[in-house]
């Protein structure tokens, strides 16, 4: 495996486990239903008029 691939399997590992803890859980889905509001936005103003 190369670095880029370990350091993709290490930031999953951490992800997975840092989501384990409920408290952390419910930050990430509140900051993921927000990020994906954002992303909507954008692409709307990017769309032709």
């Amino acid at each position: 495996m190369n670095d880029e691939g370990e350091a993709m399997t290490q930031l999953a590992e951490l992800k997975r486990r840092l989501l384990e803890n409920p408290e952390v859980q419910e930050e990430y889905t509140r900051a993921d239903a927000e990020f994906s509001l954002i992303e909507a936005m954008i692409r709307a103003r990017r769309m032709p008029d």
